[in-house]
């Protein structure tokens, strides 16, 4: 007779609770099953390793890591005839007790229970964006195992609140709230089922900690960036791709990768002679952002926002508590949770992308706004392509950065409304019908593809801070590397901005997350490589100093009829500045279309391509020789333009400029 083992495998992805996978052996009865099992389980150790290997060689840095007590993932399986099956989209890995070194089980937290369990089995990450710097297709983990798997019935979905993970060295709890109480199972495999274990006392997986030396820059400008090295070099094999950045109140910073990890840094002194490291916890879904709250680091991970909690202090999170794991996900790699802010009542901020999905993702696309307790999630805006970037100013407004593709014609950053719509449809691969509204909330900015080809989260420089862009904004990039200034003009209801670059060096990987550390007043950013970016390494970590000279590039800028008007940190040269031949503007618009991108367009002949020059007519140095008026008869509303200029200061220094920007009306 034929007697099918099963396991249950997500059917459905809406609906991940239905759907089974089965195994099929020839058996004489019954009995014989058990028989079967216990020789699948017969040669496994009965020792359980304290950290995670993932088979060896399977793909570069990710598939090397040791990723500790657990991975989160969306989960598949390889069936017999190659097709990878889905099983969990908000899966957690782990290693049961009584296992062997291959050995696997799989807890859904949709279903909150445990769906399959291995014996021996691999995990394949070519998929996925741990194992590669940019996923496929679904972006799962795939598991491969020879063997059937071992479960229990897993209850009915979201029968209890799901509270999150407890973790003891090797062992995982899984914690739900049952009847008021707080319930935690960990499991393992004992004579060859799934069964219950007991509870444990919280210990640490990663002990040693890891000093990395910088070195202060001895560049002499008013602003410098000092290379802060990341702990690459660690034993576990950790693949450092810095995705998100805090402060703790006593100064030390939390850094967060796209590889699941949370790192804790001490040393940040002036001499960053020794700034050592510590693994404060692993295994987290792509965290795209991280904020310390009340003193505890809360990170933004793809399928909830996690609090981590030391409990024993020991340095390492032991409960990963869940704050809100409300969204739904979908299958898809590029299908990511970006940046995590808050504002000045404790509500958390994250996007999520719809680049590659259809228009029927109601839960892609958008803007989302958390309660501080975290009992509600709602979205706040929508039409987002790819906004990687937030920034929460001091009047608790919020900026968006978006990714210039199909419906954003260039990288931009928008000033957002309650409930607006920034552009984005849906991905015209995925949804070729989808007809736009008929109109959208413009950026407050656009930037040119060659200054930012792919946007970072930004940060106000606090009052005080940061010489002469104290209260401004700041901006980062991804694709270009750089940091930006951003100007911008409030005109009623209306804002509309202008950039300027740092004149700092490229940073080692795309910058895009960035915070103030009140200890030094310094900023300090963060970031990795991949996609498209000009990154020359992995990941990087940097700092950057006001050093109280006099800034040479533009650190203001604004608009009126007729006129444009630069403010300057230093002294200019007349001659050169009141020369309106040292002096060039270009203006285009955009197309709104689902292709990607967009060519330029003139202004005054809508339906021309190209860029259309403005004539400078005069231009005015004001008396202490630091603001520019410059007067352009022809200056009209544009999505894009740039003004370049060759001026000198007063000492003779040359000060080439370039500032880009977006103008919607002219006061």
């Amino acid at each position: 007779m034929a007697v099918a083992l099963c396991f249950r495998v997500g059917e459905n992805f809406a609906h991940p609770c239905y759907g089974i996978v089965t195994a099929v052996f020839a058996v004489d009865d019954l009995c014989m099953i058990k028989a079967v099992l216990i020789s699948l389980l017969s040669s496994i150790a009965a020792a359980q390793e304290a950290t995670v290997a993932p088979a060896a060689g399977v793909l570069g840095k990710g598939a090397e890591t040791l990723y500790g007590p657990l991975i989160s993932a969306a989960v598949e399986v390889r069936d017999a005839e190659g097709k990878d099956q889905p099983l969990a989209l908000r899966g957690v890995l782990f290693r049961p007790l009584g296992g062997g070194a291959k050995s696997w089980g799989c807890y859904d937290i949709d279903c909150r229970a445990l769906v399959a369990m291995w014996p021996e089995a691999e995990l394949d990450f070519r998929k996925s964006n741990l194992g590669t710097y940019k996923g496929t297709g679904t972006g799962a983990v795939v598991v491969l195992s020879p063997s059937p798997s071992v479960v229990q019935p897993p209850e009915a979905a979201r029968t209890v609140d799901w509270l999150g993970i407890r973790i003891a060295g090797p062992r995982v709890f899984f914690c739900a709230r049952k009847n008021g109480a707080e319930n935690r199972v960990s499991y393992e495999l004992r004579n060859g089922a799934v069964a219950e274990a007991g509870d444990a006392q919280p210990r640490a997986n990663w002990p040693e900690p890891i000093a990395t030396q910088g070195a202060p820059s001895r560049e002499q400008s008013a602003f410098v960036a000092d290379r802060i090295p990341l702990p690459d070099e660690n034993p576990w094999k950790c693949w450092l791709r810095p995705s998100g950045l805090d402060f703790l109140p006593d100064g030390r910073l939390a850094l967060c990768t796209l590889s699941g990890d949370v790192w804790i840094a001490d040393g940040l002194d002036d001499a960053l002679h020794s700034v050592v490291w510590r693994r404060f916890a692993g295994g987290l879904r792509e965290p795209l952002g991280l904020r310390v709250v009340d003193g505890k680091v809360i990170v933004g991970c793809r399928d909830q926002i996690v609090r981590l909690h030391d409990t024993n202090d020991d340095g390492e999170a032991d409960y990963y508590e869940c704050v809100n794991a409300g969204r739904q996900l979908v299958p898809n790699f590029h299908a990511f949770a970006y940046d995590l802010q808050t504002d000045s009542a404790g509500r958390f901020y994250f996007g999520t992308g719809g680049n590659q999905l259809g228009e029927n993702e109601p839960w892609h696309g958008q803007l989302w706004r958390v309660e501080k307790n975290g009992g509600s999630l709602k979205p706040a805006a929508r039409g987002l392509r790819a906004p990687n970037g937030l920034t929460i100013g001091p009047d608790d407004a919020i900026y968006v950065a978006d990714n210039q593709g199909q419906w954003i014609p260039s990288s931009s950053i928008s000033r957002i409304r309650e409930g607006g719509f920034y552009g984005f449809v849906a991905d015209p691969k995925a949804a070729p019908k989808a007809k736009p509204p008929a109109d959208l909330d413009a950026p407050m900015l656009y930037l040119p593809m060659t200054w930012d080809n792919s946007s970072g989260g930004g940060v106000f420089c606090p009052p005080g801070h940061f010489g002469p862009f104290a209260g401004k904004m700041l901006h980062t990039s991804f694709g270009a590397a750089a940091l930006f200034a951003i100007f911008e003009q409030r005109v009623g209801e209306v804002s509309q901005a202008a950039a300027v670059k740092f004149p700092l060096k490229p940073f080692d990987s795309g910058i895009m997350r960035a915070r103030f550390s009140s200890k030094d007043g310094a900023l300090y950013v963060c970031g990795l490589k991949g996609w498209q970016s000009k990154a020359v390494r992995d990941g990087c970590l940097a700092r950057i100093r006001y050093t109280g000279k006099p800034a040479t590039f533009p650190t203001g800028w604004k608009v009126s009829k007729d006129t444009m008007i630069l403010n300057f940190d230093t002294a200019l040269d007349r001659s050169s500045a009141g020369d309106s031949q040292n002096y060039s503007l270009e203006q285009w618009n955009y197309q709104w279309h689902a292709k990607y991108g967009s060519p330029d367009y003139s202004v005054r002949e809508p339906k021309r391509q190209g860029r259309d020059s403005a004539e400078i007519s005069t231009v005015h140095l004001s008396e202490d020789a630091k603001t520019v008026t410059i007067s352009i008869p022809g200056l009209r509303p544009s999505m894009q333009f740039l003004l370049r200029a060759n001026l000198k200061s007063s000492t003779g220094e040359e000060l080439p400029v370039e500032v880009a920007g977006t103008i919607h009306t002219l006061p």
